[in-house]
């Protein structure tokens, strides 16, 4: 037997010295009195670093005075220098560095030197012959610079979490870690896989520990925005009131899907939203058609993180061409806003541009998307090392006036790396620009729901209606309407609505008939997206025709007219105004709109919305021929309200008159100088400018007694009513 092998087996203290041949004995002894006396002079040597250290950490706490110019420079003493002189070992004695600066609050933290003192001297005596720690070396050391900038930065935050479980188990794992080199392990070599193995699990636990610390103080430093936020132009920065995916907006139905549907979908955008690597996308878009569902997914992704991951920063704007949320100056400044609640790194950034240029709220999309978002973002990036990324939900993005060129200047900057630590969640139909835009997104991180299997989105669809319908669960009528469905959650959503409807109760043999007449007349043969009928085509006429039915002729023009109107001006209209613009007492066009009730909602203070676009196109498309004539009515009737502004204006002096007269102008250029006359769009402006120049004249105090129109007088009223303002 070789005296080495004699050696490991002694050293080992597994086997008795009988084992071993008398003539190697007496060789054998001396050498282990010479490891014996190596071992006996490294833990001395061991105990001089520790507490060389220590009073390196308490002597600053303790007389406030420098024991020498090394420690003056916050570096250890000089032994433990020339010990490490030429180690990589940065983020360690920044970590030092930073505790001897501190104040007792970090006493837990102080506590923990002396075990990692003696971890990194094991690395530096193994890694020679353990290549494979020195990975996890790395990863520590990294995370003791991230949390040595952490505590530097946010000292007072840091102090209020050393009771924490992070501090515990640091504690717990570096008092083994320094037991162990006491008994004498890992002086050397690393001598088996077992010894491999105990080290990477106690470094694993110590890392981990490390990156909970370092994750909960920024984060907790990130979330403390308060002070910052009252500063009144971040309080003045422009905001959607309807964007939030919480938002409560009358008529505009925004729920999460039912349980057991979607999950294939969900689960890959929540993988991709909580993927720290690298190489992971920053923009995930998904499209799909009108009604299939995307409003629905995006809000219980929005939901689930809110939910379940408290350690994750989510803000979301939710666009509608309905609400506030559609107009292009409120949609990065909405973000911003949302986004600075959420980081105080970002806000502070924010909050200097804004103070160099408060009109920034005011400015088109690209200026605001560089100076609001992209700019302070990207210098603020430094403080939020190692967080995790803030997940961003913009849905229904072809909605918002601007929404191809927000998707232009997202893409442009999250290529430059200008929005790291951002994950985009951008849903849409599939409009041609969109989808040219969007080409370039690495493929796991698309999804066109129109790719779904079909016959797995009409199972999902008629979970939804039972789930919806339980007294019908299970009936043929229900499956038959799943399948004639092609997919479109709206088109059940919208049957629902006919069977279920608040206006008119229905017993279960009434509800059971109306769908068995729906999935009777529902063809399965139907076409998504080519111009040709599709099944929600089809729904929509039959309601309409359900809703005009035994009228004579003069009485469906008139119902017809009311439709049109409501639906041709700017949305939501409130409904003594769109009964002026449809030339028709209140009466008809309430009568008109609650016998449509699955499709348009009649809210507080009787303001009328779709309760889809999809509504909107269709009758734009079915009507086509009358709707010009409908948008000259709205403009020609909107313009001899901005007239009688003026004259208001005129009579009393007010500065106002002449943007009134402005706009009186620009109503009939309308006529004379757009080649695209009559568009919605020219019935849409004029119809607002009406509403805002008489509330304006309303607001001071300019009689409107000498007007013939009382309904629209007091609809004023009510708009410029504190309590209106507070519930719109």
């Amino acid at each position: 037997m070789s005296l080495l092998a004699c050696f490991k087996l002694f050293t080992s203290r597994k086997v008795r010295l009988d084992c071993i041949p008398p003539e190697s004995r007496i060789e054998l002894a001396a050498a282990r009195r010479s490891v014996d006396s190596k071992i006996n002079a490294g833990n001395a040597q061991h105990d001089e670093h520790l507490k060389a250290t220590s009073s390196l950490i308490t002597d600053n706490a303790s007389t406030g005075k420098e024991a020498s110019d090394d420690a003056a420079e916050g570096l250890p003493a000089k032994p433990f220098i020339k010990r490490y002189a030429n180690t990589s070992w940065a983020g360690f004695k920044l970590l030092l560095k930073v505790l001897k600066e501190s104040s007792d609050g970090l006493t837990p933290l102080k506590a923990t030197v002396g075990g990692l003192v003696a971890l990194i001297e094991i690395y530096d005596r193994t890694k020679s012959n353990a290549s494979g720690t020195e990975e996890v070396a790395q990863r520590l050391d990294r995370l003791m610079r991230i949390v040595a900038k952490r505590l530097g930065d946010d000292e007072k935050i840091a102090s209020s979490l050393m009771g924490s479980s992070y501090i515990e188990t640091l504690q717990e794992q570096l008092k083994e870690v320094a037991l162990l080199k006491r008994h004498g392990r890992f002086q050397r070599a690393i001598e088996s896989a077992q010894d491999e193995e105990t080290l990477k699990a106690i470094s694993g636990t110590v890392a981990n520990a490390l990156q909970e610390l370092q994750l909960e103080i920024g984060l907790s430093a990130e979330k403390d925005t308060r002070a910052i936020l009252q500063e009144t132009v971040l309080q003045n920065l422009g905001r959607a009131k309807a964007a939030a995916y919480t938002a409560a907006v009358s008529g505009v139905s925004r729920r999460s899907c039912t349980p057991g549907t979607r999950d294939s979908v969900l689960t890959d955008i929540l993988t991709w939203a909580l993927d720290e690597s690298g190489d992971c996308a920053p923009v995930y878009w998904m499209s799909g058609l009108a009604g299939q569902g995307k409003t629905t997914i995006a809000h219980t992704i929005c939901e689930r993180l809110e939910r379940d991951r408290q350690d994750v920063s989510m803000i979301s704007f939710f666009c509608s061409r309905q609400l506030d949320s559609s107009q292009e100056k409120l949609l990065v400044s909405t973000l911003a806003f949302e986004l600075a609640e959420s980081s105080a790194s970002y806000a502070t950034e924010l909050l200097h541009a804004l103070q160099a240029e408060h009109n920034l709220g005011d400015q088109k999309l690209s200026v605001q998307m560089s100076k609001l978002l992209v700019g302070p973002w990207s210098q603020s990036a430094h403080r939020r090392e190692s967080l995790r990324p803030v997940v961003v939900v913009v849905d229904a993005l072809d909605e918002n006036d601007a929404g191809t060129e927000f998707v232009e200047l997202i893409l442009s900057a999250s290529r430059q790396g200008q929005l790291a630590g951002i994950r985009i969640l951008i849903t849409s139909r599939p409009v041609p620009d969109i989808v040219h835009l969007c080409e370039p997104i690495e493929g796991r991180a698309v999804c066109n729901l129109n790719d779904v299997s079909r016959w797995l989105v009409q199972e999902e669809v008629l979970r939804y209606l039972e789930d919806e319908l339980p007294d019908h669960s299970g009936e043929h009528y229900l499956v038959d309407l799943a399948n004639a469905s092609s997919g479109i959650f709206i088109y059940a959503a919208t049957i629902l609505r006919m069977v279920k409807s608040s206006h008119r109760r229905r017993t279960r043999t009434e509800q059971a008939s109306t769908l068995r007449q729906l999935a009777d007349q529902a063809s399965i043969s139907r076409f998504l997206g080519d111009g040709r009928t599709t099944v929600l085509d089809d729904l929509y006429k039959s309601i309409v025709d359900e809703a005009f039915r035994d009228l004579r002729v003069a009485e469906r023009e008139t119902r017809e007219l009311v439709l049109l109107t409501a639906l041709g001006g700017s949305l939501p209209l409130e409904l003594p105004w769109m009964a002026y613009l449809a030339g028709v007492d209140e009466e008809i066009a309430w009568v008109t709109l609650e016998a449509l009730h699955p499709v348009i909602s009649i809210g507080k203070y009787a303001r009328i919305r779709p309760y889809h676009e999809s509504f909107v196109d269709f009758i734009h498309v079915s009507y086509q021929a009358q709707m010009p004539s409908v948008f000259i009515t709205i403009v020609h009737r909107s313009t001899t309200l901005i007239d009688a502004a003026v004259e208001l204006f005129e009579r009393h002096e007010s500065p106002l008159l002449e943007n009134a007269q402005f706009e009186s102008q620009r109503m009939r250029d309308f006529e004379t100088t757009d080649p695209r006359w009559p568009i919605h769009g020219h019935a849409r402006v004029a119809t607002n400018n009406a509403i805002r120049l008489l509330t304006q004249a309303y607001e001071r105090g300019i009689p409107f007694q000498w007007m013939d129109m009382p309904e629209i007088v007091q609809y004023l009223g009510r708009l410029v009513s504190q309590k209106y303002r507070e519930d719109r």
